[in-house]
């Protein structure tokens, strides 16, 4: 929906899904512990994979974790300025997506993620979560 306003995102489904947890932005959030914000998008999930539209790696990441046959739940944000706020909520230092939380920890992108799997840390992991 390149070029599409908020109102169009709304009517179109879309928009909801950035903003269902009610989030308010915090600052001093600490690492390694899932946040309030972290813990709504996580409901259970040990994965959570922040992506947003058009985004090569995102594709990539979510390919790699169902490769290794480990479920996760995607959480979509939008390029704008509260969606990147939200992504800071999520992970303070991040700028970029995808952006990885494993059992309400920052993994990183997907070249962080790509090192666990070398790791052979994800192989735990298979079959939790919801998958997307």
């Amino acid at each position: 929906m390149s070029g599409a306003s908020r109102s169009d995102l709304e009517r179109a489904g879309i928009w909801p899904r950035a903003r269902e947890s009610g989030y308010r932005h915090r600052r001093g959030t600490t690492a390694g512990k899932p946040d309030e914000f972290v813990e709504k998008c996580m409901h259970g999930e040990r994965v959570v994979v922040y992506t947003t539209d058009f985004c090569g790696w995102c594709e990539r990441a979510k390919s790699l974790l169902a490769a290794r046959g480990v479920r996760y739940r995607e959480v979509w944000l939008p390029r704008t300025p509260e969606g990147l706020e939200r992504l800071a909520e999520a992970a303070p230092r991040a700028r970029s997506f995808p952006q990885i939380v494993i059992d309400g920890e920052l993994v990183g992108g997907y070249t962080e993620l790509v090192a666990r799997d070398r790791q052979d840390s994800l192989s735990s992991l298979a079959g939790c979560g919801e998958g997307a």
